[in-house]
């Protein structure tokens, strides 16, 4: 069980009055090839705390957060509308030199959550200035941190 755990069961149940759902879990198969592709396109590790959670929901949009899915992939019941792939943003943003250093797992209008590699470190960024916001020892508080933001 995560910290984050009753937060989602939150959401979902939001999602049930909307008559929404979740996204569903990515599978272990679409796991595996996303951590291959993390691993020869950005050249790093995928966090078991993020894996954790895609086999939950893949990806999320909600409440002005956008935490990125295994792949692109459309809202279940909102076709025209698409939750942002890992990698595919991930390699975007390293277009920019400043990011290189950085994991993006999702954003909202005025945060980034990512991981830096260097310092081995969660982090809450501006999203426009890329400052340093708030720091976190595991995905899990991130993504807590994150909820909460949006609560």
């Amino acid at each position: 069980m995560t910290c984050y755990d009753q937060i989602l069961e939150k959401i979902a149940q939001e999602q049930q009055e909307f008559q929404r759902s979740m996204q569903p879990p990515c599978s272990p198969k679409k796991l595996i090839k996303l951590k291959e592709k993390v691993e020869n396109q950005l050249n790093c590790t995928l966090p078991d705390g993020y894996i954790k959670f895609l086999s939950i929901t893949n990806g999320l949009m909600w409440n002005g957060l956008q935490i990125f899915a295994s792949e692109t992939i459309p809202i279940v019941g909102c076709a025209d509308v698409k939750i942002l792939g890992f990698v595919d943003l991930n390699l975007i943003y390293r277009e920019n030199e400043d990011c290189l250093d950085l994991l993006f797992f999702g954003e909202s209008g005025i945060d980034s959550y990512v991981y830096c590699i260097s310092a081995k470190q969660y982090q809450i960024l501006d999203r426009v200035s890329l400052s340093l916001t708030e720091t976190f020892d595991s995905f899990e508080m991130l993504i807590y941190e994150a909820f909460q933001c949006h609560l």
